[in-house]
């Protein structure tokens, strides 16, 4: 028999028992469907890690000020009354002799009177930090090292920003009212969107920052009494293979300059990022292992429908091996049926997966993807659920006497 002849008989007879063989496919639908969802959530996961470790910068590490309440607040401010500031800056910047750039950052929320109310983050920097977060301007410039040294009352806003402030017209020369300070905005930058996560540490979504230059944000929003002038510091080093000694470097100096308070932690994006592949290697074995057990029983219930339909076709099988039909035959013949099975509730259970994971991104808020790579375990994986659940009872099939066969009632 021809391969579309079996086809054909296979579907009859699935399509005889519709009821039978929808129940038979629940166990590959909802194993595929648990394949395709783990997949798009993993591959979400690593999308976000390495857009985080892409914007955050493989050969840098955070320095990032610690609030503190109570006894350790009052005890740290005894001990180390300025906290990070830009002392921290400079002294880094003298001992660590293989360090690229090392950049202050400072940040607070205001609110834009004009050219519209709206809230922002300012951000008081220095020029390199576009170099280090590797900020593509869209317009005009960035801030330049005159503008730091000479306090100039300029601005750099997102492409975010711009199309709410300035939607209609270039942003390069417009006035922006912060509070009760004017700017002259100078540039346009494009930034990632939204807020990513990385071992523990959120990146603040980088939409509504304002860029100022750190010493006009000093002079026009002095910093309050009793916090951390700075929020942080990036240092970045020269190569990737530094960065550990480096942090444990950074650590030691930072620690005998605030006397050992504990008032800023050091954070470096690559160990998060392993820390974050770790857990999510975990995530991905509980996973296929919750997906396996489904699997395997909708690979049972194929064998436990397969076996019951060799029962009732006994006497088919043995009127087909009559008139000519080969072992071959009836192998390929139910092997097919048991493959139709479980490729047709690999398909649902890919449709399933991909709403699964529409439903986690729209509900949950997670990131996923559903790649060609998923769709095509999941197939293989029912295929193979298929032939390897469907030979036992298509070699019992084939191995049955002709005589008793037919003559089985």
């Amino acid at each position: 028999m021809t391969l579309s002849e079996n086809l054909r008989l296979g579907m009859t007879a699935l399509l005889a028992q519709k009821l039978r063989s929808f129940l038979t496919m629940l166990g590959i639908i909802f194993g595929v469907g648990a394949v395709v969802a783990m997949q798009s959530i993993g591959a979400g996961a690593r999308k976000e890690m390495l857009d985080a470790i892409r914007m955050l910068g493989v050969n840098n590490i955070i320095i990032q000020a610690t609030e503190l309440s109570g006894e350790e607040r009052r005890v740290s401010l005894t001990k180390n009354p300025k906290q990070l500031f830009e002392g921290d800056v400079l002294a880094l910047r003298s001992t660590l002799s293989t360090i690229s750039q090392v950049v202050p950052l400072r940040r607070r929320e205001a609110t834009t009177r004009l050219p519209a109310d709206t809230r922002v983050n300012l951000v008081g920097t220095t020029p390199e930090y576009m170099d280090l977060l590797n900020l593509d301007v869209v317009e005009g410039r960035f801030l330049h090292a005159t503008d730091f040294d000479e306090k100039q009352p300029v601005t750099v806003i997102t492409d975010f920003l711009k199309r709410e402030l300035f939607p209609l017209e270039p942003a390069v020369g417009k006035r922006l009212k912060v509070q009760s300070a004017w700017f002259t905005v100078v540039g346009v930058v494009r930034v990632p969107e939204g807020t990513s996560n990385m071992g523990g540490f959120e990146i603040p979504s980088m939409e509504r920052d304002v860029y100022l230059p750190l010493s006009a944000m000093e002079t026009r929003f002095p910093h309050e009494s009793q916090r951390s002038p700075l929020q942080s510091i990036i240092v970045q080093a020269e190569n990737e293979d530094q960065v550990r000694a480096m942090a444990v470097a950074i650590e030691r100096i930072l620690a005998r300059r605030h006397r050992n308070t504990a008032d800023f932690d050091v954070i470096v994006p690559v160990e998060l990022l392993k820390q974050s592949q770790q857990t999510q290697r975990i995530f991905n074995i509980v996973m296929g292992a919750i997906a396996s057990i489904s699997l395997l029983v909708g690979g049972i219930g194929i064998m436990n429908i397969m076996l019951s339909n060799v029962l009732e076709r006994t006497r088919e099988i043995g009127v087909r091996r009559a008139v000519g039909a080969t072992r071959r035959n009836v192998v390929s013949q139910f092997l097919l049926e048991a493959m139709l099975l479980s490729v047709l509730g690999g398909l649902i259970g890919v449709i399933l997966g991909g709403l699964m994971a529409w439903a986690i991104t729209l509900y949950a808020g997670w990131t996923t993807v559903v790649g060609l790579w998923a769709i095509l375990l999941a197939f293989g994986v029912s295929a193979g659920v298929g032939i390897l659940f469907g030979w036992w009872p298509a070699k019992k099939a084939a191995d049955m006497n002709v005589i008793n066969a037919i003559r089985y009632e």
